[in-house]
Formats: C-alpha cells, structure tokens, sequence
C-alpha cells in the first residue's frame, strides 16, 4: 500500500550520539518489521485472531460484498495477503496489502481494532470506522 509515509531507515553513524538533535528524531520513529505472506487460515491465525476481521473488514469494503469472508480474501489474484507491523512506542499498527479483482488494496489498523484506513491502488482512500474517516479524508486531500 501507499500509506508508508512513515520512515523506516536506520540512522546514520555519525546520529547515533543520544545528545544529536537527529537522534531524537530517530528514537521517534518506528519500526517496520518484515513482510510476512499468509497464504492460509493458520497463517492469519498466527498474526492473532483480530487479523481475521481486519481483513474480512478490508474485503467487505473494498469488494462492495458483506457476505465476503477470509475465503474472498485468500482466494485474491496473488493466493496471499503481505502482512506487515509498524510499532512506534507502545503502539502496534496491522499492515494488509492483496489483489483483490485486479487491483491491488491495502488496510491499516490498530492491532486489536477494527477501525482502519483503506487504500485502493488508484489512490482512493477510505476509512471504516468512526476515528479513521478523517484521516483518510486527510490522505485523500494530500494524494488528490
């Protein structure tokens, strides 16, 4: 998905003094971990059992259809869903990219809730649930 618009680099050598202003910055920013490929229902599992109504979540919205279940979604034009984890401080946020119909969709949410930001690969942002609307309001002004 398009939404990292977060940094993920290491710092440079020379910004590893805990004094630097750019330390600061560094110690700021998160980390991303490694794509991760769930390819089945135990792999969705193993991420937690929220994964599965997130992604059932980003299907449902994306596809129009509030019958489509995890099948919809493992049965997408890749046979995978990346995952991904961004976790800045105490909080951790779910990462979810798939082809779904030939275009790529991607998902954004709290670990543990169900509000999240959806992007669609034409640049169309959305949100599904009440405290993600403005921020996908707000994507949606910077990308249009």
């Amino acid at each position: 998905i398009s939404l990292f618009f977060l940094m993920f680099r290491r710092p440079p050598i020379s910004t590893l003094s805990s004094s630097s202003a750019a330390a600061d910055v560094y110690k700021r920013q998160g980390l991303l971990s490694r794509r991760r490929l769930l390819r089945d229902f135990n792999a969705i599992l193993s991420v937690g059992a929220d994964a599965v109504s997130q992604i059932i979540g980003i299907t449902r919205a994306v596809s129009g259809d509030q019958e489509a279940g995890i099948v919809d979604a493992l049965g997408n034009d890749d046979g995978y869903i990346e995952f991904y984890t961004y976790t800045q401080d105490t909080e951790t946020l779910h990462i979810y990219r798939f082809c779904l119909g030939g275009t790529y969709v991607g998902g954004v949410c709290k670990a543990g809730e169900a509000e999240m930001v959806i992007e669609i690969s034409d640049g169309e942002f959305f949100g599904k649930g009440e405290g993600t609307t403005k921020i996908a309001e707000e994507l949606q002004q910077l990308v249009g």
